[in-house]
């Protein structure tokens, strides 16, 4: 007979030897990351991986000379760069290993893959402009998007979109006498995977960045009412509605010398809020409007040659009453 000890050395050995037996559960595989340098002289606005398993994408807003870390979803993939203006397409990317992604800074429609094991691989993809040609007409003029649109309402304006893989659509508008490059963003409202029925938030115009786009534009701000509202230029933050003391026309004077200044010897960007005239004065003691309207950014990015103009929707919230 065994003796009692030794049953429960045999029972703990062969409970040992059951579950040294049972295939053990694999630690999740971990995730690498891949270095997105723009070394290009376009803005990189987005990256999608197209994948048979899915896509992966990353809005961004990377000026020339920015980088930024990305989760790399390995296997192989189709690779789509948004630079703004046009469209880069490459095909059958080798992801797996791939520690950096450079957007070359000597030729259009070039990048860069870096392993760390092997030489750096050069790639050239197929790019499409963004803007229209010469004589093209837009699909929709911008004057017809009102506060409070749902994404069907604004789409049903327009008669040739791309659906973004991000849920922007991506067509052509016309402003100030110019046709754009232009993305139309949801609200991310409450309606689930249905983005039609969901709030147009966000509009971004891009054009090249000329004086002349740059006049025709704040001339267009100017006959819907529009005024500036805040400046930002390198060195120089400016509240035009804390600006009591100054007329219309010194503020004016103000803000073209400033922008007339930084087109001249500036780099980076320089941004302009535009808010209906008659907010004005509501907003020299609030931080936001009270009721819904939309508001303009103007942007002038130096690197990159761009003209952005971006039109937000923003939801007013009126003051309580008193009980």
């Amino acid at each position: 007979m065994f003796h009692a000890g030794s049953r429960l050395l045999a029972l703990a050995l062969l409970c040992l030897a059951c579950f040294q037996g049972q295939p053990q559960a694999s630690p999740d595989k971990p995730r690498s990351s891949m270095l997105v340098s723009n070394r290009s002289g376009s803005d990189l606005v987005g990256v999608r991986f197209v994948q048979p398993q899915g896509v992966s994408l990353s809005k961004l807003d990377l000026a020339p000379g920015m980088d930024e870390e990305l989760e790399n979803p390995g296997g192989e993939a189709e690779l789509r760069l948004d630079l703004g203006l046009e469209l880069c397409t490459f095909k059958k990317v080798a992801l797996d290993g791939l520690k950096t992604l450079t957007l070359c800074p000597e030729h259009r429609g070039c990048i860069v893959l870096e392993s760390g094991e092997a030489a750096p691989r050069h790639l050239a993809g197929e790019c499409r402009s963004l803007l229209p040609q010469p004589g093209e007409t837009p699909v929709c003029a911008l004057d017809k998007f009102r506060p409070g649109m749902t994404m069907r309402d604004a789409c049903g304006l327009i008669s040739a979109a791309y659906r973004a893989d991000d849920s922007a659509y991506v067509t052509s508008l016309g402003y100030a006498g110019l046709v754009w490059s232009a993305r139309l963003y949801a609200g991310g409202s409450q309606a689930g995977d249905d983005v039609a029925s969901e709030r147009l938030e966000d509009i971004e115009l891009r054009q090249t960045l000329t004086p002349e786009h740059l006049a025709a534009v704040r001339t267009a701000l100017a006959r819907q009412d529009f005024v500036p509202w805040q400046a930002s230029l390198p060195g120089m933050e400016i509240d035009f509605a804390d600006m009591g003391f100054a007329s219309p026309e010194d503020r004016e004077a103000l803000l073209k010398a400033g922008l007339d200044l930084f087109l001249k010897s500036g780099k980076g960007e320089a941004s302009v809020m535009f808010a209906p005239r008659a907010l004005l004065p509501q907003l020299a003691t609030a931080d936001a409007p009270r009721e819904d309207v939309y508001l303009f950014t103007l942007m002038l990015r130096r690197d990159s040659g761009t003209l952005l103009l971006d039109m937000a929707a923003y939801t007013g919230e009126e003051p309580q009453g008193r009980d």
